[in-house]
C-alpha cells in the first residue's frame, strides 16, 4: 500500500487502499485522473468486492 496515497485519501480505510493498489492505482493523481467510478470498475474487474463507499 502506498503510504502517500493513504495520507492524501484519509477517508479511505486500509481495505479500500489495498484494493486501489491491487488495481494498479498507486497515487492520488492516478486516482483523481481516473475518477471514482472508473476506479471502482477497475477494482471490480480485479475480482474484488469494493463497497459503494469507494465511490
Amino acid at each position: 500500500m502506498n503510504s502517500s496515497l493513504a495520507v492524501r485519501l484519509r477517508s479511505l480505510g486500509k481495505g479500500s487502499l489495498a484494493m486501489l493498489a491491487a488495481a494498479g492505482i498507486a497515487s492520488e493523481v492516478e486516482q483523481k485522473a481516473m475518477g471514482a467510478a472508473a476506479a471502482f470498475v477497475a477494482i471490480k474487474r480485479m475480482g474484488l468486492k469494493p463497497s459503494l463507499n469507494l465511490l
